[in-house]
């Protein structure tokens, strides 16, 4: 179960605390706080609202081995991080399994910041067979932001096959 706090998931994703805190209430109806702890219903409504702004891409594992593909592909990026998407390096990644070093609790959640200041986020749905990886892509316009989670996606696509 993840358990991230409204500062957090804010952090995370470029956004203030005030946006996570106005997307909760207008979409779940409850008024958090800055210290409060998320459900991971509300965590999956903040990661949908935040990246329309943004991009999603979901990738299904159907079926009895679904569930074992997607772990073998979380192992498998953890084991060997991304070093480069699309030709951007990776400046960072922030594995939410380890608790000593984001002093949050486990989350099986990873977070590629990159040297130009983009994010890359994957993490398994909670609800269903799914792999979603979430972009956040900088342009001078939308059209090249577009352009550049295309890229991403692309560079990414290898790896969820």
């Amino acid at each position: 179960m993840i358990k991230y706090k409204v500062k957090d998931a804010a952090a995370d994703l470029g956004v203030s605390n005030k946006e996570i805190i106005e997307i909760l209430e207008k979409h779940c109806g409850v008024t958090k706080k800055t210290m409060t702890t998320l459900e991971e219903s509300e965590l999956d409504v903040i990661f949908d609202v935040i990246t329309k702004k943004n991009k999603v891409d979901s990738f299904e594992f159907p079926g009895l081995s679904g569930m074992d593909k997607m772990a073998g592909i979380m192992e498998g990026l953890r084991k060997n991080p991304l070093t480069e998407v699309a030709g951007i390096k990776v400046a960072s990644v922030t594995d939410y399994t380890k608790p000593e070093e984001t002093g949050l609790p486990s989350a099986n959640v990873l977070i590629y910041k990159l040297e130009d200041g983009e994010t890359v986020i994957v993490r398994p749905s909670g609800t269903e067979p799914k792999i979603k990886i979430y972009y956040t892509t900088l342009g001078k316009d939308l059209e090249e932001a577009q352009a550049k989670k295309d890229k991403f996606a692309e560079a990414l696509k290898p790896i969820m096959a």
